[in-house]
């Protein structure tokens, strides 16, 4: 006979008025369990759905994961307005494009990770004809992208090739109930690169190192206040007292605040901002600048302990095909684009970046894969 011995304390139980737990992705460090109540959930989705209308009749391509939160919401809002879910068992890019161009397809939610594979097949001179079809088609009517930052360099590649649909792009958090920030496709093109507007019900603030306001220009944490935060992490009060403090969320996102404009531009966050000889680089400026490159499919920047410089530029590139540019190639390329601290100390080459469950970049993990490589 075989005895199943069950250590620890049983799983909590939701309360009446909570209604799920999502659970982080985990990409910055141990994951938490987020509990969202009934109210604040279903009033987020009304507000989405303000803002990206979603409607009776379409059909939705779904490509995420069932258990991420960008997966949830738009999946329930599909089904929530009439709409039809088209599922598919697991991300092809190929198979993708074959879909969109078999059914016109209204909406897809995908994380810039699944742009990517996109766009190298849509640049493939052997696709040029399904590459065709799906610019002239217009399916699907509407990207929406979330889940990580989308660089204005992919986001632009994929509306070259496929003018026909439109971009929007989201950002937000599990902890208050997602797409706090939304880009419209009617904005995509003049603001590439901003996280937009917030959406309904959401004030932010950028906050300095005192909690004070950040003035224009200035990095500082990104903190939000909204009626739709979560009840708090699952059997973790010190961090939830942590996350929200006098009723702000603090991000741990690092953004500034245009001075002309007024508009948000994410910097990156705190834990991974690249310290090289005393100065704050941020990973996400030199990514969307190589992004930008003709032959660059995908690239992630990583800060390296360095003895003499404290910390080094290392870059991953994906090359589009071979033969592959040199690192010398691309350090010049990007010379009158990037101060010259900015340029990245070592290049690798990978044929894909290493990603978390969700399908969104796992920097802890590029980052142990340079320093394994470096030895």
């Amino acid at each position: 006979m075989h005895r199943l011995q069950v250590s620890g304390e049983p799983p909590a139980e939701l309360g009446a008025d909570e209604a799920l737990v999502i659970f982080t992705s985990g990409s910055t460090g141990t994951p938490k369990g987020v509990v969202l109540s009934h109210q604040a959930f279903t009033e987020k989705l009304s507000a989405i759905n303000s803002v990206l209308p979603f409607s009776a009749g379409e059909e939705n391509l779904h490509v995420l994961h069932a258990n991420f939160s960008f997966g949830q919401w738009t999946s329930l809002l599909t089904l929530a307005t009439g709409g039809t879910l088209r599922l598919v068992r697991r991300f092809n890019a190929v198979s993708v494009l074959q879909q969109l161009v078999e059914h016109r397809v209204a909406k897809s939610a995908v994380v810039p990770s699944m742009l990517r594979l996109l766009v190298r097949e849509l640049e493939d001179e052997a696709n040029g004809e399904l590459a065709k079809e799906l610019a002239e088609r217009g399916s699907p009517a509407l990207w929406i992208s979330g889940g990580e930052p989308l660089s204005s360099g992919l986001g632009g590649k994929l509306r070259r090739l496929m003018p026909g649909s439109g971009m929007a792009d989201v950002f937000g958090l599990s902890e208050s109930s997602t797409s706090d920030f939304i880009l419209t496709p009617d904005r995509y093109d003049a603001e590439s690169g901003t996280l937009g507007r917030p959406s309904p019900g959401v004030t932010y603030k950028v906050a300095d190192g005192n909690g004070a306001e950040a003035g224009p220009g200035q990095v500082g944490e990104l903190c939000i206040s909204t009626p739709y935060l979560m009840t708090g992490y699952m059997g973790d009060p010190g961090a939830t007292s942590e996350a929200i403090q006098e009723g702000w969320l603090h991000t741990g996102d690092l953004a500034t605040v245009g001075a002309e404009d007024g508009l948000v531009r994410l910097v990156g966050r705190a834990k991974h901002l690249i310290s090289r000889g005393g100065i704050k680089i941020s990973p996400l400026e030199i990514e969307d600048c190589f992004s930008a490159h003709p032959e660059c499919v995908a690239s992630l920047a990583v800060g390296i302990p360095d003895e003499i410089m404290g910390e080094r530029i290392e870059l991953f590139f994906v090359a589009a095909r071979q033969p592959l540019p040199s690192a010398d190639e691309l350090r010049r390329w990007a010379k009158s684009r990037l101060e010259a601290y900015k340029l990245p100390d070592i290049i690798h080459f990978l044929d894909a970046l290493p990603q978390g469950r969700t399908g969104k970049i796992d920097r802890i993990s590029a980052r142990r894969m340079a320093e394994e490589i470096r030895g």
